[in-house]
């Protein structure tokens, strides 16, 4: 069980196969060639002392969507032309 999980309705989304996934995924994004420019919320976001959770201060407290410091960690700014 991840950190923070324990009791809450979203903790069969956490399994240590689906991070591995998310993981590669956030991986090939973040290094492939295909991309110009990506906006990294993941890392945003991350809770630096637990990897797989978001920051305290931008949980929404379901431990699995940002509150709206969360969401708003990235800004729109950044998606301006």
């Amino acid at each position: 069980m991840l950190p923070g999980l324990a009791g809450t309705v979203y903790r069969e989304f956490f399994t240590a196969d689906g991070d591995r996934i998310r993981r590669a995924v956030d991986r090939w994004i973040r290094e492939s060639p295909l991309f110009t420019g990506v906006v990294d919320f993941d890392a945003a976001v991350r809770d630096p002392e637990h990897d797989v959770a978001y920051r305290v201060e931008l949980d929404s407290g379901d431990h699995l969507h940002p509150n709206d410091a969360g969401a708003a960690a990235v800004p729109l700014v950044a998606f301006e032309r």
